[in-house]
């Protein structure tokens, strides 16, 4: 998930909220917060306003079983949330001018729109990624899932027996996390699809959140009222004891959790690998730092460090002479039993056990003829080599007198 993306999901429930309160007071500064959330979410991350609408839709239909929905609100939020998207959306304007071509569509400008509005996908005919898009995503329906739709469900039976003015706080999270529960499993159901289901994800959880919350104050509501407040703490405290217990009961074997974790990770390369990456993340500036592997750990280096396949890093540096790469610190991560996962194509000069090989005489030559490298972590599948360049040597690069 990118920056921009959770910034426009932190935005998402205080926008629908904000609209669900200006169907309830008329209050313009709760008009004004729905515009200006609306603004902000169409301009970081264009793909989150089908959630917006989603949600507000879902404002709606709670300010209606309150009794507070008019149609000249509706209108007018209406007229004001399209504003406030479009107005967010004005760099879209330079997107679609950069996009289209005399021909037609972009196929930039498709793929966006194909992975991020599943329901347009059938206006672009037959295409290989509309293909793959539209291959079942199987999402989990856990215990846990199977739980929350029923609260959502019980939410909304319950609010047929209490007064109007209070049905929306339960309204709400019941249709906001059924909705969400519809996009989880359209995919796999072969159900017409509204929203990405990876991307989904993280609005159903929020929503499961918001749902458990009033459903607890909910319980809390009923129990007070028959019982009185002491006999409610006891019965909540006696609750909390039991849910913790179970809990207790079900807690994973953590040591087998992180097991079946390596098992994934090391079907491409090994587990100490991929934590040698976190830990140098953690230790080291952002871009101070250059990684150089089989291939597998370059998408965790992006945006933190550098990373250079050993293939070419075999071909184009001699060990002999200074290293010419521009990073204060070169971490080398050599296979002592090489795994057996290859990625094989037309261009493939080594297997990944020769490359190994070759990478760990590497090393061996650069440390016979040069004293800024050491032993960074070993176990017994990985040895990690950190080169530290001094300041002299980066100078001789920024110069350009180091080949």
């Amino acid at each position: 998930m990118t920056l921009p993306q959770e910034l426009a999901i932190a935005l998402l429930f205080p926008a629908a909220l904000f609209l669900l309160d200006w169907f309830r007071t008329r209050d313009r500064w709760h008009l004004g917060g729905f515009a200006l959330c609306s603004a902000s979410i169409a301009a970081v991350h264009s793909g989150v306003v089908v959630a917006l609408v989603i949600l507000c839709g879902a404002s709606a239909i709670a300010a209606a079983a309150e009794l507070h929905l008019r149609w000249n609100a509706f209108r007018r939020s209406l007229l004001i949330g399209l504003a406030g998207v479009v107005a967010g959306s004005s760099w879209i304007l330079g997107f679609l001018h950069s996009g289209f071509e005399k021909s037609g569509v972009s196929g930039g400008l498709q793929d966006t729109i194909v992975v991020y509005f599943p329901f347009l996908r059938r206006f672009f005919g037959e295409r290989p990624l509309i293909e793959e898009m539209s291959m079942p995503v199987y999402g989990g329906i856990t215990p846990f899932v199977i739980v929350a739709v029923i609260l959502a469900v019980v939410l909304l039976l319950r609010a047929g027996f209490v007064r109007p003015e209070v049905r929306g706080g339960l309204v709400w999270p019941a249709v906001a996390t059924l909705v969400f529960f519809y996009a989880h499993v359209a995919s796999m159901a072969h159900l017409p699809q509204i929203l990405p289901v990876n991307r989904n994800a993280a609005w159903f959880v929020m929503s499961i959140a918001l749902l458990i919350t009033k459903a607890i104050a909910e319980a809390a509501g009923i129990v007070r009222a028959r019982w009185g407040e002491p006999r409610t703490r006891y019965a909540f405290g006696t609750m909390a004891v039991i849910v913790v217990a179970l809990w207790l009961t079900r807690v994973p074997d953590v040591r087998a959790a992180e097991a079946r974790e390596l098992y994934y990770v090391d079907q491409t390369g090994y587990g100490t690998a991929a934590m040698t990456v976190l830990r140098i993340e953690r230790q080291f500036q952002p871009f101070s730092w250059t990684l150089v592997t089989y291939g597998q750990e370059f998408p965790m280096v992006l945006g933190k460090g550098f990373h250079t396949a050993a293939a070419e890093f075999l071909d184009r540096y001699d060990p002999r002479r200074p290293l010419g790469i521009p990073t204060r610190y070169v971490f080398i991560i050599v296979e002592k039993n090489p795994h057996p996962f290859e990625i094989l194509d037309w261009a493939v000069r080594y297997s990944r056990a020769d490359l190994q090989k070759r990478l760990q005489t590497w090393c061996y030559v650069y440390q016979s003829t040069h004293d800024n490298i050491r032993l960074y972590l070993e176990d017994e599948n990985v040895r990690v080599y950190v080169i530290e360049q001094s300041d002299e040597d980066l100078r001789r690069l920024t110069a350009g007198s180091n080949p």
